[in-house]
């Protein structure tokens, strides 16, 4: 289908994404930053009242 279908065969060039896990680390960014993840009920609060 690739060779039909440029889409088809630039898709397959992406499936190794998808065979194993995604991980992110932060570490290092927080570290430097002094700076880490905020609670999701925080992040709602303050993004509903930026959006008043």
């Amino acid at each position: 289908m690739g060779v039909f279908v440029p889409m088809v065969k630039e898709s397959i060039e992406l499936l190794y994404q998808f065979d194993r896990d995604f991980v992110v680390d932060s570490g290092e960014f927080e570290h430097r930053f002094e700076w880490g993840p905020v609670p999701l009920e925080s992040s709602i609060a303050t993004t509903a009242r930026a959006s008043r």
